[in-house]
């Protein structure tokens, strides 16, 4: 699991023996968590592995209006007494060829990173669920999986969803399953 690792922090040859674990049957799950931060993987081994393509230089973002208001919300949340129901946050939108149980809720998030497009073979398990990529006029991707060799990769795009179990009742464990189906599936073909 790599989380918010920017290009400066993986050399080529450390690239490459990421590749090298994955095509030879390992799992690895991408979060792309800092919007805008991916640009220096683009044409690397590691974004040879993943189930996206990366910008260079991303273009602007159509972030929704929630999305665009959360920095001016954020800065505003100390000063009202512990209140947060006014973060405004989105839904991944989960597609079907996401390995969940029925009726599982999807991550909760502020802000997502803009991927230029799935490659060929993989499969979206999430998308945004009003953004569209201004290049493709399609859903802007939040999560996509592919087969590579005898292993399998995932990428999310959102930001840190630690805000999504803070925003259910204790007692919840839609976070817990979400968490468990993905990653569940994504070791499925090394199960013994």
């Amino acid at each position: 699991i790599l989380d918010g690792v920017s290009s400066a922090q993986l050399t080529v040859m450390e690239q490459q023996t990421l590749e090298k674990f994955v095509r030879n049957g390992g799992s690895l799950l991408f979060m792309a968590t800092d919007p805008g931060d991916t640009g220096g993987f683009a044409g690397t081994p590691l974004e040879k592995i993943l189930p996206v393509s990366f910008y260079y230089n991303p273009p602007d973002q159509p972030l929704s209006k929630k999305t665009a208001q959360w920095g001016k919300t954020f800065s505003s949340i100390s000063g009202r007494n512990g209140e947060d129901g006014a973060i405004p946050n989105e839904r991944m939108r989960l597609t079907d060829a996401f390995p969940s149980k029925a009726g599982t809720a999807s991550p909760e998030f502020v802000n997502y990173q803009l991927f230029r497009d799935r490659k060929p073979g993989a499969e979206v398990l999430a998308v945004h669920s009003k953004d569209n990529n201004p290049d493709t006029g399609k859903p802007a991707i939040l999560m996509a999986a592919q087969q590579y060799g005898s292993g399998q990769s995932c990428v999310i795009g959102t930001d840190s969803l630690w805000h999504w179990k803070l925003s259910q009742p204790s007692q919840s464990g839609e976070a817990k399953i979400f968490w468990q189906d993905l990653l569940n599936w994504l070791v499925r073909t090394r199960r013994n």
